[in-house]
């Protein structure tokens, strides 16, 4: 089930939240004109789940899945491998973009992972369920129970590269969940699109990309994560942008560092990677 552009703008409206918030709750003088006049009933009752669920989160647990600090990588490279880093940088996994290189090109920094006690996955950019297959293969060579699943515009609506929806990745994961306890690090953009229902996969890890120079929006990341406990998600992640937009670079003191995260990417710290020591 996919619940409409007008329904969650009522239901927006209704909670006096996101645009809406500083109007408060159901405020006629800002009742948008395109939402029916007389709300259906599945409105209010999936209004009334949607509720229960905030206050009492199918699947929440009081700890997070993923225990520490981590950091994407892009490239395998010299500048990867540098295990004094990650340990000034308090990092406890690293995760291996196996979409654009081969997995075996991570050997090296593997062996320095396992050497220097540092948990590590793969992760890639995923357009459809072969995509998704591909790397739970991966993970099961080497040896990893979990994956990060990068899914950004194809979670909503088809594009050139293809549509991979909330339901599509459950069923591309399932299997490996239950059979053999594979856990799904779901990475989004920050603000997850209205559309689509997240309930096939709310009890994945739900990592938010919070990239202020390249999504503004993004600045208000509490609004990003209670949205994202709105779509259904209990454990959440936030994932502060280190890459640089038009030439200037996302920095440390853009984010609440105090607040747990993860670094996208740490190949672009480069130079600069003591700014983002905790």
């Amino acid at each position: 089930m996919t619940i409409s552009k007008e329904e969650w703008l009522w239901r927006r409206w209704r909670l006096g939240e996101g645009e809406f918030k500083e109007f408060g709750p159901a405020n006629t003088a800002k009742r948008p004109t395109n939402i029916p006049l007389v709300i259906p009933k599945e409105w209010w009752d999936r209004l009334r789940v949607f509720l229960k669920n905030r206050a009492d989160p199918p699947n929440a647990s009081n700890r997070r899945f993923l225990s520490g600090r981590g950091a994407l990588v892009r490239a395998p490279g010299g500048n990867i491998e540098q295990p004094e880093q990650w340990k000034e940088l308090q990092l406890e996994y690293l995760a291996f973009n196996i979409g654009d290189y081969q997995h075996n090109e991570y050997n090296k920094l593997r062996y320095m992972c396992d050497n220097n006690g540092m948990d590590y996955f793969p992760w890639r950019r995923c357009y459809s369920k072969q995509d998704v297959q591909a790397l739970i293969t991966v993970a099961d060579s080497w040896c990893k129970k979990i994956i990060g699943l990068n899914v950004e515009n194809e979670l909503d609506e088809p594009t050139k590269y293809g549509h991979l929806p909330p339901l599509a990745i459950a069923e591309a994961t399932r299997e490996w969940e239950r059979m053999h306890g594979g856990h799904v690090i779901d990475i989004f953009l920050g603000w997850i699109q209205n559309s689509p229902d997240c309930t096939p996969i709310s009890h994945h890890t739900c990592m938010l990309e919070i990239f202020p120079l390249e999504a503004p929006n993004t600045a208000r990341w509490q609004d990003c994560v209670l949205h994202a406990r709105n779509k259904g998600f209990s454990d959440i992640e936030l994932l502060f942008g280190t890459h640089p937009i038009s030439g200037t670079y996302h920095t440390p003191d853009l984010y609440p560092m105090n607040v747990p995260h993860w670094l996208y990417t740490f190949d672009d710290l480069g130079p600069r990677w003591k700014e983002w020591v905790i």
